[in-house]
C-alpha cells in the first residue's frame, strides 16, 4: 500500500485534479501534493471498480444520499489506509477536499449510468451532492466518537472545522444563505420517509 501512495498516477480522465478548496486562499505545496495525490488515488480506485459502486449506488432501499456518502467514506479508507502505510499525515483541509472531490466524482458515475432519478442539472442533483457530503462526514464522525483516540478537544476541533466551512461557502456566495439548514431538513425528511427518495 505505501507504493501505491508514493507512485504518482495520471488521473483517468486525463487531466490532475484541481485546485483544493481549503480555509486559507491559497495551499501550502505541501497540502496541494497531499491532495493531488489523494484525489488520483481515490479516482483510480474508482475507476477500477466503477461497475460495483454504480451497483451499490443503486441500492433502492435506501436513499442516493446514504448510498453515496457510504461510498465516499469507502474510498476515503482505501486512499487513507495507502497513506497511513506510507507514513504520511493527511491534514483535515486536504480530507475535507478531497471528500467533496470523491462525492462529485461518483455522483458523475451515478448520473452517466443512468440511475438517479433526478437530472444532472437540477436543482435536486446539488442538494443530493451536498446531502452525500453531510452524511459522509456523519459515518466519519459517529466512528470517531467510537474511537479510543476520540477526545471532547477533537470533537470541538471538528465541529468548529466544519462551522468555518459552511460560514465560508455563505461568504463567497457559492451558497445561499439557509443553504445548509435546507439540506439537513432534506435529510431529516428523507430519514422519516424510511428508504427510496433522495
Amino acid at each position: 500500500m505505501e507504493e501505491l501512495f508514493n507512485q504518482q498516477h495520471p488521473a483517468p480522465t486525463g487531466k490532475m485534479p484541481g485546485q483544493p478548496e481549503f480555509n486559507e486562499e491559497t495551499p501550502s505545496a505541501d497540502e496541494q501534493n497531499q491532495y493531488d495525490q489523494f484525489v488520483t488515488k481515490a479516482i483510480g480506485f474508482m475507476s477500477k471498480n466503477a461497475t460495483k459502486l454504480v451497483a451499490s449506488m443503486n441500492d433502492k432501499n435506501k436513499p442516493v444520499y446514504e448510498n453515496v456518502g457510504a461510498l465516499t467514506v469507502k474510498v476515503g479508507k482505501m486512499v487513507m489506509g495507502s497513506a497511513k502505510a506510507a507514513k504520511q499525515d493527511i491534514g483535515m483541509d486536504v480530507i475535507h477536499a478531497a471528500g467533496q472531490e470523491i462525492v462529485e466524482h461518483l455522483m458523475d458515475m451515478g448520473d452517466a449510468a443512468g440511475i438517479f432519478p433526478f437530472d444532472s442539472d437540477s436543482e435536486e442533483y446539488d442538494q443530493v451532492m451536498a446531502m452525500s457530503f453531510l452524511h459522509a462526514a456523519e459515518l466519519v464522525g459517529n466512528e470517531t466518537l467510537q474511537s479510543p483516540e476520540y477526545t471532547p478537544a477533537l470533537k470541538e476541533e471538528a465541529s468548529d472545522f466544519y462551522a468555518q466551512q459552511v460560514a465560508g461557502e455563505v461568504q463567497r456566495g457559492e451558497v445561499a444563505e439557509g443553504f445548509h439548514e435546507g439540506i439537513a431538513n432534506n435529510m431529516a425528511a428523507a430519514a422519516q420517509r424510511g428508504t427510496g427518495g433522495v
